[in-house]
């Protein structure tokens, strides 16, 4: 088992171009969240890689409590990103995980007690996330060969978590729709 305890990203891809069969082949729709925490070199460069590797360890749990569906794929993309593949699931449903593992992320303590790789306790908080989605019959167009829908999902979501980024992080963003600041400051507008 890697690190978080999540798939890593050579499984992705081929558990993804499955799901998307799949869900190509019996109507359903498939949600991708593009997941990148905010700022997370500043841990490494304050506190050391080992307290890093124990928050990526601790992320790695909050994901997979969030994703309870047997056939949802969890994955960590690399450094400190993170893809969830929900097939089954549309975007409303997509965008509503999306901002509770935004919530819980933010609203978490990390390494707050000795864990397996950083020793001390560290109690770091305010740590956040970008996340991006995309969906299957929203953002697919019609003839893409699975591969190619893999691909335009996965660049689709990559896309919208960066511009969650650029328009200020800690919020979540849908492919192809402007970033509308709420009062709360942290939920691009899915309408």
């Amino acid at each position: 088992v890697n690190l978080t305890g999540l798939f890593n990203d050579r499984y992705l891809h081929i558990a993804l171009a499955q799901a998307i069969a799949g869900c190509l082949g019996d109507g359903r729709d498939l949600a991708v969240l593009f997941l990148d925490l905010d700022y997370f070199k500043r841990v490494n460069d304050t506190h050391g890689h080992l307290a890093g590797s124990q928050v990526l360890r601790e992320i790695g749990r909050l994901l997979r409590k969030n994703v309870p569906e047997p056939d949802a794929i969890a994955a960590r993309y690399g450094g400190d990103e993170f893809v969830i593949a929900l097939p089954g699931s549309g975007l409303s449903t997509a965008v509503a995980l999306a901002e509770t593992i935004r919530k819980q992320i933010i609203g978490s303590v990390f390494c707050a007690e000795p864990g397996e790789i950083q020793l001390e306790p560290l109690n770091l908080t305010g740590i956040t996330c970008s996340i991006g989605v995309a969906t299957l019959k929203r953002h697919l167009q019609k003839g893409m060969s699975v591969e190619q829908g893999k691909s335009a999902l996965l660049r689709l979501a990559d896309t919208a978590m960066y511009i969650a980024k650029e328009t200020g992080r800690n919020q979540t963003a849908v492919a192809g729709k402007p970033v509308r600041r709420t009062n709360e400051a942290t939920f691009a507008e899915t309408r």
